[in-house]
């Protein structure tokens, strides 16, 4: 993905409109997304990271809310991953937190921007269709947000 393109991605008023709800529910799939092959690369982490930062929270409010909230959901991911079942519940469950047409399909742009960080891999493909099924995507929307950055 180009720089200025990923860069217009965090600067989206988007992501600053998201609640904390719907802010929890993004770091939740992100961390599936980087997770779920079960090699989370430092290139991952520094988009993550990147991402992170664009949620609508100071600094102390991000160390304060967040950071429990990222420890607590890799244990659920260590726990959820390796079970289809539970991860399908895992996405249910963090999806219906994410209100909006326009807040899902900026959270898929960015859970594709996650999954290209490094090499994308089957599992990291197959659960953003997953993702985009579950915010009511159809396959060809699924498949145009992932093209629109798999080409940049």
């Amino acid at each position: 993905m180009a720089t200025t393109e990923l860069e217009e991605s965090y600067d989206s008023e988007i992501l600053g409109e998201f609640s904390l709800p719907e802010s929890k529910a993004f770091v939740e799939l992100a961390m599936l997304i980087i997770h779920i092959d079960r090699e989370v690369t430092d290139i991952e982490r520094d988009e993550f990271d990147a991402q992170l930062a664009s949620l609508p929270f100071t600094d102390p409010q991000k160390e304060r809310i967040l950071g429990p909230h990222i420890a607590r959901t890799e244990k659920v991911l260590e726990q959820t991953l390796g079970d289809p079942d539970a991860v399908e519940t895992f996405i249910e469950n963090a999806t219906d937190r994410l209100q909006g047409r326009s807040h899902r399909k900026h959270a898929l742009e960015l859970l594709v921007a996650l999954a290209y960080a490094d090499q994308p891999q089957f599992e990291e493909s197959h659960t953003y269709q997953q993702i985009g099924e579950a915010f009511g995507f159809d396959e060809d929307e699924r498949e145009e947000i992932w093209e629109t950055f798999a080409n940049t």
